[in-house]
């Protein structure tokens, strides 16, 4: 139940219309990746080494709005909607939206695992 509650955060933004299964699904197809790795991911909290995976990663945050072209990452209205919840601390989305690489593929890669590694630390 935390796992999916973390995924409804990340596609909580007042600016997305869509729901994080349609996100997962459309972001699934379009890098290749079978569902299944990305839900076992979240079971097992580990961000996984698979081909495809960062592609999955920038296509989810663009889909969400909370990356730009340049690989700006903003979790603003993620860590907001996550504090509504009052269920657990949410400080990590700050430090993650810091999280850089080398290309806007680099950085969701990174802010995804971040997120991911953070929110399993903190909640389990």
């Amino acid at each position: 139940m935390k796992t999916f509650l973390i995924l409804a955060l990340l596609v909580a933004l007042s600016s997305a219309a869509l729901n994080y299964e349609k996100v997962k699904e459309h972001c699934s197809k379009k890098a290749g990746i079978d569902v299944a790795v990305i839900d076992k991911a979240w079971k097992d909290k580990q961000f996984p080494a698979v081909d495809g995976i960062k592609e999955y990663t920038l296509c989810s945050l663009e889909q969400l709005n909370c990356i730009n072209a340049d690989g700006v990452v903003s979790l603003k209205s993620v860590k907001e909607d996550c504090e509504s919840y009052k269920k657990f601390d949410c400080s990590f989305f700050d430090k993650c939206e810091a999280e850089k690489g080398n290309s806007a593929l680099e950085t969701a890669a990174a802010v995804y695992s971040c997120v991911m590694e953070s929110y399993n630390l903190c909640n389990n």
